[in-house]
C-alpha cells in the first residue's frame, strides 16, 4: 500500500495532467455492485476507462467474485489496448490466487 501511494505521488509530482485512480480492490467492487443497483453502469466504464493510470491495491479481494472478475478483466484490457497503465498489487502471486479466474492470472502474470 506504501508502494502504490508513493506510485501515485510521483506520477501526481511529475505529470499532474494524468488522471490517477488509486483504490482497493474492495472499492472496487463496491462501485461496480452501486453501478448495477443504480442502472448506472455506463458512467462506471466511463469512469475506469479514461484514467491514464489505474491502480488497484489488493487485488486478491476480487477472488471469487465473478461478475467483478469480469468487469475488472474488460477495465484492463481497455486500458492496456490503449497503451494507459494499470497498476496492481496483492499479497501473494498471481498463480496464487484461487478462484481468480485464469484469464485474469494471465494477464496479471
Amino acid at each position: 500500500t506504501h508502494l502504490m501511494h508513493a506510485i501515485a505521488w510521483y506520477i501526481r509530482n511529475n505529470d499532474p495532467r494524468r488522471k490517477v485512480i488509486y483504490m482497493s480492490a474492495e472499492k472496487f467492487m463496491y462501485q461496480f455492485v452501486q453501478a448495477l443497483r443504480n442502472k448506472d453502469i455506463m458512467s462506471f466504464k466511463e469512469l475506469f476507462r479514461s484514467v491514464d493510470v489505474l491502480m488497484i491495491d489488493d487485488v486478491q479481494f476480487i477472488c471469487g467474485k465473478e461478475s467483478t472478475q469480469e468487469e475488472f478483466f474488460h477495465t484492463f484490457n481497455a486500458l492496456f489496448d490503449n497503451n494507459r497503465q494499470v497498476v496492481i498489487s496483492c499479497d501473494r502471486s498471481p498463480s496464487d490466487l484461487d478462484k481468480m479466474e485464469e484469464r485474469i492470472k494471465s494477464r496479471l502474470g
